[in-house]
Formats: C-alpha cells, structure tokens, sequence
C-alpha cells in the first residue's frame, strides 16, 4: 500500500547550519529590508513546529541521521494545483491567500520587495515568506495547505522600528484569538481638514 507521505531531508551545510530562515531589518538608509539567512538547527526545528501548530501542512519531525548531517521530517503528500502557467499565477494567489488564512496570517502593507506575512503564535510574532508555486499546494482534500517557508521571528527592533510591522502583529494576534483585526485607514482615507 502506497504510504502517501513525504520524507524531507534538510542539510547540514558547510558553515554547520540547517536551513535557512529571514530576517527583518533595515538597511544603510534605514529602509525595510527581509532576507533570507542561513539557519541552525534550532531555528529549522522552530520553523517546522510553528508551521504545524499555526494550521498549515502537517509536519512530523522524524529524528536526526545517523550521521548528524540531515534533519528528515515528514508530511502527508500534498499536490500541485495548476497545469498552465497563465492559470497557475491566478490560482496560487489565491490559493497562497487560502493557505495564509488557514494560519491566521496577516499579509501587511509593507515597503519591501519580497512579500512576507506575520503570524501571532505561542506569544510569538513571526515572519512568513517565501509562499511561491513549491510551497504552497493542495493537501490530499483540495484544500491550499503551506508546505515549506522561510520562517523568522520578529525581533524587538524591528517592532520597534516598523509601525506596519506592530499592526500586523495586532491584527495576527486578533486573529489567532478568534477576534476581528482592527479596521485600519489607508494612505488617503483621512479627512483632508484633520491634516
């Protein structure tokens, strides 16, 4: 009988890290900047039980190789959705759209140029990027599931430096607690006499 899962195998690579994780900062003109970095062990066991617990694809993690040299977890496989390329970019919007919900993710309206989402779990705020055609599919019911992501958590400069990064850890926070995010004005929503 077919098992139907999946066994991932992460790396141990040459500078002794595991995975990869992003961060949140600013560069030398104080603009956001989010990239990718390599990750410890740690950090990949983090990213892989934060996403299991926040909703999406369920996520086993099996053990450490004999070895040492790889961390191998486990998923139920899960499925590509879209055959063209002109209907897979319609679909994975909004199936990437499906997927951050299923995690209570909130998507803010940030100046920079990857696009990440927040996530309020456990007392933790955390960044979610990365969601492109691989890593995010349909679970074995149809349903948009994440399967992979680069994972970071919200340090407590960024908050500090960021005002969209605080409201989306607000409205994440709503979220996860089963209330409604705060209705927030976009740029040009205000009475022009109260500037």
């Amino acid at each position: 009988m077919d098992a139907q899962v999946v066994y991932k195998l992460f790396p141990l690579n040459a500078a002794g890290g595991v995975g990869k994780k992003v961060v949140l900062d600013q560069d030398e003109e104080g603009t956001p900047d989010l990239r990718p970095e390599e990750g410890v062990l740690f950090e990949t066991i983090e990213k892989l039980t934060m996403l299991h617990e926040a909703g999406a694809h369920p996520t086993e993690i099996v053990a450490l190789s004999d070895t040492g040299d790889y961390l191998i977890a486990k998923q139920p496989l899960a499925f590509p959705m879209a055959d063209t390329l002109e209907g897979c970019k319609a679909a994975l919007a909004a199936q990437r759209d499906g997927a951050l919900k299923a995690i209570c993710a909130v998507t803010p309206r940030a100046p920079l140029r990857r696009s990440v989402s927040v996530v309020w779990l456990n007392e933790t705020a955390w960044l979610v990027s990365d969601l492109h055609v691989g890593n995010v599919m349909l679970d074995q019911r149809g349903t948009p599931t994440i399967i992979d992501a680069l994972v970071g958590v919200v340090t407590p400069a960024a908050i500090r430096r960021f005002g969209w990064l605080r409201q989306a850890i607000e409205d994440a926070q709503a979220l996860r607690e089963g209330r409604i995010p705060a209705v927030r004005p976009e740029f040009g929503d205000g009475d022009d006499a109260e500037l």
